[in-house]
């Protein structure tokens, strides 16, 4: 695919199918790690909704790319929050369709972000990436994220 045949933009919050779907690739991302992982249907019409609800929340953006067949072969989601006195801009979603690694989808998506979180006054972009997640690990090393922290957890 070329990279001048993919839209980088907003998400279309009227255009339900578009949300929708990409509900469902943010809900699904952790099957790429975790086998065992299991989505379900309602679990992504809430977050549609959710998304829906945060469309004029101007401290919140949905980018997506969009391929010349008119599918989404990326998104990338952001909010923007106060932590410890700075503006932090948390990256909550971004993925790239499969077939299309390893092309400049994911730096675009980052770039874009990054130009947005500049006009907010944010002063640092972070992500939390799973552990098994190795080639989000390598890419976000690759384009000068840093390691910050190490979450734990124990199953209860």
């Amino acid at each position: 695919m070329l990279k001048n045949s993919i839209v980088f933009r907003n998400i279309d919050f009227d255009n339900f199918d578009e949300v929708i779907a990409c509900a469902k690739i943010h809900n699904n991302m952790p099957t790429f790690w975790d086998s065992s992982f299991k989505n379900t249907e309602q679990d992504d019409h809430w977050l549609a909704e959710k998304i829906i609800c945060n469309k004029n929340n101007l401290d919140t953006l949905y980018l997506v790319a969009i391929g010349n067949d008119n599918n989404i072969v990326g998104i990338e989601w952001t909010t923007v929050n106060v932590q410890h006195n700075r503006m932090v801009g948390n990256i909550t979603s971004i993925w790239v369709e499969p077939s299309c690694r390893n092309s400049i989808i994911a730096k675009k998506l980052n770039q874009k972000t990054e130009q947005w979180a500049i006009t907010k006054g944010v002063q640092v972009l972070e992500a939390h990436i799973h552990q098994n997640n190795s080639k989000v690990l390598k890419l976000s090393k690759m384009m000068g994220y840093k390691s910050s922290f190490i979450k734990i957890a124990k199953q209860l």
